[in-house]
């Protein structure tokens, strides 16, 4: 589905585009405004796929470099009574087309059809879904989760979604640099029904990086309004969420929290890759050591779907990676070495290290994991059966 985002000033132009939009398919109205300076902020919520703009509005073409600088490639249409010039000045900033007034249903779908996004949803299979968790706090996971996805992003060329499921204590947006957003998972529950108009206006767009963000609760009691007894309505809405999330993307980084509650059970069954976070001491690793028999023998996911990160490694440390992978008995997929100058000092500049410094060991190991993952095709969960395991008595 595509949202359309109308920005009219004439009253009739614009019931026409609302019946047009309307009567096809692969659309829904995002919005509408007949302000172009309100228009620029509610464009930059509801993030459409496509915007009209009417050629009458005085500063028309100051919305148009606004939507490019804020929202990258996001497709404009031009629509009303258009001069030489104003065309002229359309093709100067990039205006996709032209949405004559009095436009049929049959143009008006034509139009739609050349949008890249209507081009891939045809044969659009569900957004591949990783997930990062650890059973004990402290190991990295959230950092991971933030600079995985800009990485993601950046290699892939794609909008990339980074929903933080961590209901009571996410902090996904520190590190991105929102602090608290005026929109979170919360809001977006309460709205009812998971729509793409909803979905659209809880989500973040990140400046400098092609990451769309859902943030966490502001405060932990509020996790009760997602699972648990505050919720509206017994849903899942988490269920709900990711299918939305897996309809708009292709690919979803989800940050869990350090529980096995209702909300990250779900997030690791629908998840095609779960990146289990550990350090290398003994309390992280014993804490691994149960979660993987959890996962593998309790859950029946497969090593395809568990992918054990070891994190913050130095190579001065007694415990090599082949005694850990021997220790836990399962192989170890990612390596990320310790570089608490590049995590640290990203942290507390609220950014993500990725794409904003120089090339540092750290960033090298994410991007070779965004690297792998993108390139990886896996089964979705529950295809294939475990094997079996007993994981040696260091870290158990």
């Amino acid at each position: 589905m595509l949202g359309v985002f109308l920005v009219v000033a004439d009253a009739q132009l614009a019931e026409q585009l609302r019946a047009l939009v309307a009567a096809e398919a692969e659309c829904y109205l995002a919005g509408e405004e007949a302000d172009a300076a309100a228009a620029a902020v509610q464009i930059r919520q509801a993030r459409p796929d496509a915007v009209v703009l009417d050629l009458a509005l005085p500063d028309w073409g100051r919305l148009a470099e606004d939507i490019r600088r804020h929202g990258g490639d996001t497709p404009v249409f031009v629509t009303g009574r258009a001069s030489t010039g104003q065309l002229r000045e359309a093709m100067r900033l990039g205006i996709k087309g032209f949405v004559p007034p009095g436009a049929d249903a049959a143009l008006f779908r034509a139009l739609v059809r050349e949008l890249p996004e209507h081009r891939e949803s045809e044969e659009r299979v569900p957004g591949r879904v990783v997930c990062t968790f650890s059973s004990k706090g402290g190991v990295g996971k959230t950092t991971l989760a933030v600079n995985l996805a800009v990485a993601m992003g950046d290699l892939s060329s794609q909008w990339v979604a980074l929903a933080d499921l961590d209901l009571e204590h996410g902090n996904a947006a520190t590190l991105l640099g929102r602090g608290r957003p005026p929109v979170s998972v919360v809001e977006l529950c309460r709205t009812g029904a998971i729509t793409e108009t909803a979905l659209g206006a809880a989500l973040g767009r990140m400046s400098g990086c092609r990451v769309d963000f859902l943030a966490a609760p502001p405060s932990p009691e509020l996790a009760a309004q997602v699972e648990g007894e505050g919720r509206s309505e017994p849903r899942n809405y988490v269920a709900e969420i990711l299918e939305a999330l897996q309809r708009r993307y292709a690919w979803v980084v989800v940050d869990t929290g350090c529980h096995w509650r209702e909300s990250n059970l779900t997030v690791l069954e629908r998840a095609d890759i779960v990146l289990l976070v550990t350090t290398p001491d003994i309390l992280a690793l014993r804490n691994t050591a149960a979660s993987l028999e959890k996962l593998l023998e309790g859950f029946g996911y497969s090593q395809e779907k568990v992918r054990l990160v070891l994190n913050r490694h130095a190579a001065s440390l007694a415990v090599s990676i082949d005694n850990i992978s021997r220790g836990l008995g399962y192989p170890v997929s990612f390596v990320l070495p310790s570089d608490a100058v590049t995590a640290v000092s990203a942290a507390n500049q609220h950014s993500p290290f990725m794409g904003h410094r120089g090339r540092t060991p750290l960033s090298a190991g994410v991007q070779t994991m965004a690297e792998s993952l993108l390139g990886t095709r896996v089964s979705r969960p529950g295809t294939e059966s475990a094997t079996r395991r007993r994981w040696a008595l260091p870290f158990r």
